[in-house]
Parts: C-alpha cells; sequence; structure tokens
C-alpha cells in the first residue's frame, strides 16, 4: 500500500499546529533538500526552523549520533555527566572569548531561554537581591514558544492567543540603523537605540 504524501489532520493522531491543512509526509532529505513521499522535492531555505544550519543527511553528524546513542543514550545531569558532553563543554569555551564559563546542557531554544531567565534570576536572589526581577527583551524578537519564552518574543501572532498567561516583560527598540525604529541617522544619533535601554 503506497503512503499519500498528504496526510490530512482529521484522519492522523498528531495534534498539528493547524488542524485544517494536510502536511506533506517528508520521507527523506538531503543536503538543502526535503523530499516527500511522492518524490517531490522541497528546498529548506530557512533550515526547518532555523536548526538545520549545516544541512540534511550529513552522514558524519549520524554517524557520531549513533556512535553516541551506542555508548550512552541518555544520563540525567543531575545523576552523571559523560565525555561526549565534557568535550563539548571544553570546545565551547576553548571557543568563547574571557573564559571561565560553564555550559547548561539542553535540548532547545525555548528551553534555553527558559533556563536563561531562570538563572538569571536565581543568581539576584543568590546574591541577596530579591527585587531584581525585570527582563527586558528586544521587539521584532523570536525566543521560543513556552511561556517564559514567548513571553520574552515580541511576535504578535504567537502571543496573541497566550497574551493572558504571558509574563510582563519589558520591551525595547532593536539597534536597526538601516531601517532606524526612531528615525534617527548613524553617527548623529549619538547611539540612541543603546541609550533607549537607560
Amino acid at each position: 500500500m503506497s503512503q499519500s504524501s498528504s496526510s490530512p489532520s482529521s484522519q492522523s493522531f498528531i495534534f498539528y499546529r493547524n488542524p485544517h491543512r494536510n502536511y506533506p509526509i517528508a520521507a527523506r532529505s538531503d543536503g538543502v533538500y526535503i523530499y516527500d513521499t511522492d518524490g517531490k522535492r522541497y528546498l529548506d531555505a530557512s533550515g526547518g526552523a532555523v536548526v538545520v544550519s549545516i544541512g540534511h543527511g550529513v552522514r558524519e553528524i549520524s554517524e557520531a549520533a549513533l556512535a553516541q546513542m551506542e555508548r550512552i543514550t541518555f544520563n540525567h545531569s543531575s545523576q552523571f555527566t559523560n565525555a561526549s558532553q565534557e568535550e563539548l563543554g571544553r570546545r565551547i569555551v576553548a571557543l568563547s572569548p574571557g573564559g571561565g564559563y560553564r555550559l547548561v546542557p539542553l535540548t532547545s531554544d525555548s528551553e534555553a531561554t527558559e533556563a536563561a531567565i531562570k538563572i538569571s534570576r536565581q543568581y539576584h536572589m543568590e546574591l541577596g537581591h530579591e527585587s531584581k526581577h525585570i527582563i527586558i527583551a528586544r521587539q521584532q524578537s523570536y525566543h521560543g514558544s513556552t511561556l517564559g519564552a514567548l513571553s520574552a518574543t515580541d511576535f504578535i501572532a504567537r502571543r496573541r492567543n497566550y497574551q493572558p498567561m504571558l509574563l510582563p516583560f519589558d520591551l525595547i527598540a532593536p539597534c536597526n540603523c538601516y531601517r532606524c525604529p526612531f528615525e534617527k541617522t548613524y553617527p548623529e544619533c549619538n547611539v540612541f537605540c543603546a541609550r533607549e535601554l537607560e
């Protein structure tokens, strides 16, 4: 029985973002292309949700992932570490200016944003600055789809349905000399966009 490349949402057991749309069934990928079950080729010009920056089907990546899964698939960070994670930490810190960093390994951008918000609050709590809780984010930004990350996101279409549940983060204009939101010109503006924060 051949599998159709279009899966009606009403016949699927998956909860899709748009239940009224029929999604093509991705069968395979290679480089910058995704192929559906009918063989139609799609150019993945955005790398998925901007997460496949090296392209699809890179054998070196799949071989490294398989090798790691054959050693150990998962260990909880409250109980164990592993050699691959420690090596990743060393490499990233070596590439980072200033050094002296520690990493928090996470699985998504939304989770990383949530963790950053919580760590910044925890940091100030540990220093006895209980009143410090304000988060400032940029307008025209996207930080993820969890409630905390969405609170720091200024993407009206994504926020609309959840507005009553979002945290009241302050939003400031992006630095954009090409299309200055303050209609100023650099350098005469004296970097007004940076001073807006103050």
